[in-house]
């Protein structure tokens, strides 16, 4: 797969756009270090902006719930999968250049890009588009209000960016071998087997009783450790309106990001809960509940 070329940079008719380094370290189930892991991204926030459409949907949190909740009452199986690299995967349909990253300059030389790396704007949509493209091809039908969910008479398949899973009868496997062995024919596939972690949440089943949790502890605790939020004992009520007393000053841009920082933490989980209160303010102009 050629990501682009390699030209002079009298060529470029646009300026081109920085590439970074992003080191990543995989963790197993059990919090042991698995692996490294280095990806070139662009620096997709100094890309000029256009016309061209960049919103990718994603799978809603509500459609994850119901669909978990029909593999507990149906006792399907939920096989995940990981589409590897799966942004270049996508043509690029667009002019871009960048500079060749640290570690592989040339003097007097830019790249002109060929697939949508990670951290252009249009690279989650391309990609959305060729997967969903490629599940049309396989004979699946897209759900009418989530265009992450795609269906057939035996198989549900639903997908987060590369995260893809796929839900079926027992009695089904053959089919959604086939279905496996097909979609990794088209792209880099990496089997993870039974669905347990999907999001940071994880995925309990009492197959024999049909029940099915979704648990997000491992998430919690670390943004608790994260902002230093660990008590011996936590509180009955975790805020009472009672305790919120009135400031007129104005916070400054530090204080008001680690706020949104902290209520974002917090919403993540909260979407994934529907019991769960909402911050209705972002900025320091009123309360948050």
């Amino acid at each position: 797969m050629k990501i682009l070329d390699i030209i002079e940079r009298s060529q470029a008719t646009i300026k081109p756009l920085p590439l970074t380094w992003r080191f990543l370290y995989k963790f197993d189930k059990h919090g042991f270090l698995q692996k490294f892991k280095a990806r070139i991204c662009v620096r997709g926030d100094l890309q000029p902006f256009s016309e061209k459409e960049t919103y990718a949907a994603t799978l809603a949190g509500k459609s994850f719930r119901m669909l978990m909740a029909l593999a507990a009452r149906w006792d399907l199986q939920i096989h995940q999968l990981d589409a590897v690299n799966a942004f270049p995967n996508s043509e690029l349909d667009e002019e871009v250049y960048v500079e060749l990253p640290d570690g592989y300059k040339l003097t007097g030389k830019v790249g002109r890009l060929l697939r949508a790396l990670y951290g252009l704007r249009r690279s989650p949509l391309l990609w959305q588009k060729l997967l969903s493209g490629a599940l049309t091809e396989l004979g699946l039908q897209a759900g009418k209000e989530e265009p992450c969910l795609f269906l057939t008479d035996h198989l549900i398949v639903f997908f987060f960016v590369d995260d893809i899973c796929c839900m079926f009868r027992a009695c089904d496997q053959a089919i959604a071998d086939t279905f496996q062995k097909n979609l990794a024919s088209r792209f880099k596939i990496r089997d993870l087997g039974e669905l347990r972690w999907f999001l940071g949440i994880r995925v309990v089943r009492d197959r024999s009783r049909r029940r099915l949790w979704l648990c997000q502890d491992s998430y919690i605790e670390a943004v608790a450790a994260r902002f230093n939020l660990i008590v011996d004992e936590p509180p009955a009520t975790p805020m009472g309106m009672k305790h919120l007393v009135a400031n007129e000053d104005i916070a400054d841009a530090a204080t008001t990001h680690l706020y949104q920082r902290k209520i974002g933490s917090v919403l993540y989980p909260g979407s994934r809960q529907p019991m769960h209160p909402i911050s209705i303010w972002l900025s320091p102009s009123g309360y948050s509940v």
